[in-house]
């Protein structure tokens, strides 16, 4: 079956079929902005941009734009803004570089993209990792400072597993020493070594 892509002008054919999120339009109606959607059912549409490649104008399911972090109303001293999909004031960040410099962002709505694109895992499943530490760093025991950002969550590189959620501090420290247990396991000895002896230069 093929589906007509959400943003096409006419349709952008594909051989995929709709996903939760993919908002996938036909029966494109542009005198009175209306279309079919696969998520929504007959929904509105709005102008979305003209296509580089047909120079045909391109339609966005209005349901689409209600997925999004779109933030309004945004208190730059208190970086509080209004989000289109959390439906409610959120903190917020401004982008400082890049294509998006000056947009204004869901800090919510980010830390769930990178949580799932990253390590597949939702904000309930990562907070509940976290207090399976007792909301402690897994390797110092640190608690998160009230101001702080949410630890990283720690994985192995090879495979991606992820073995628990630790301080940005250990989480530097595991890096820098190539998460190699040998090398590890070399500075404790050699910091054990001279834990008592008085440093050449103070003698």
């Amino acid at each position: 079956m093929l589906y007509l892509q959400h943003h096409g002008g006419r349709g952008r054919r594909s051989n995929n079929p709709a996903t939760p999120d993919s908002h996938l339009i036909s029966g494109i109606d542009t005198q009175n902005r209306t279309a079919t959607c696969v998520v929504c059912g007959p929904t509105s549409i709005r102008k979305y941009r003209v296509s580089a490649i047909t120079g045909e104008q391109e339609w966005l399911c209005t349901g689409k734009l209600n997925n999004r972090h779109r933030i309004f109303e945004v208190d730059s001293e208190a970086k509080t803004g209004y989000c289109t999909r959390c439906r409610s004031r959120v903190r917020v960040n401004n982008v400082k570089s890049g294509a998006n410099k000056g947009r204004w962002v869901c800090l919510p709505g980010k830390r769930s993209h990178h949580l799932k694109a990253m390590f597949g895992l939702t904000p309930e499943e990562y907070d509940k990792l976290f207090a399976s530490q007792d909301n402690r760093c897994a390797i110092c025991g640190r608690e998160r400072l009230p101001d702080e950002d949410n630890f990283p969550v720690d994985h192995t590189h090879y495979n991606g597993k992820i073995r628990g959620i630790i301080c940005p501090t250990c989480n530097h420290g595991l890096g820098n020493f190539y998460d190699n247990p040998e090398l590890l396991r070399k500075a404790a000895n050699y910091i054990e070594a001279h834990r008592f002896t008085p440093s050449p230069i103070l003698l």
